[in-house]
């Protein structure tokens, strides 16, 4: 895996969930669950959470694309009233 820069942006192409990409070990995830958002804030300690960030920052998947962080900003900011808040 290639160096990246921290921190870095993406969301699914179905715009259902936004990830904050903050290293390698950590990433908070904003996802669309019915009519409400929630955030989940991952410290990623076990080889399948790191492979998901690994998975999210893969340049060739077709599930992420990057985002610029202004607009994950503004997603937040739009979802933050309904936002439940859950870290592991």
């Amino acid at each position: 895996m290639m160096k990246a820069n921290f921190p870095q942006f993406r969301k699914l192409i179905n715009d259902k969930s936004y990830y904050r990409i903050d290293s390698i070990s950590r990433i908070t995830e904003i996802q669309r669950i019915g009519q409400r958002w929630t955030i989940y804030v991952v410290d990623a300690k076990i080889l399948p959470e790191r492979l998901m960030i690994q998975d999210i920052l893969d340049e060739n998947s077709s599930q992420y694309q990057a985002i610029s962080e202004q607009e994950y900003q503004n997603f937040q900011t739009f979802c933050e009233a309904s936002l439940v808040r859950f870290s592991n």
